[in-house]
């Protein structure tokens, strides 16, 4: 990964506050706000699991239309 992408991922790492960047002399330190990751988690652990429902409901509906069981690919 070259630097300009590291330097632009912290970048939008620093904006977003999950992390922290500390700099000494030429060196840019960044340290990671657990509890900004803690957040992402918490809305993940929220997001997934109802999304992931509703696409195992469509694709159950899908594969019950009788149009869906006389596909062939090919």
């Amino acid at each position: 990964m070259s630097q300009q992408i590291v330097s632009h991922h912290l970048k939008v790492l620093r904006g977003a506050g999950l992390v922290t960047e500390k700099r000494e002399r030429t060196r840019h330190l960044f340290v990671v706000r657990t509890d900004g990751l803690a957040a992402v988690s918490d809305f993940l652990d929220e997001f997934w699991p109802t999304h992931l429902a509703g696409l195992k409901r469509a694709a159950e509906a899908e594969a019950r239309r009788p149009q869906a069981r006389g596909r062939h690919h090919g």
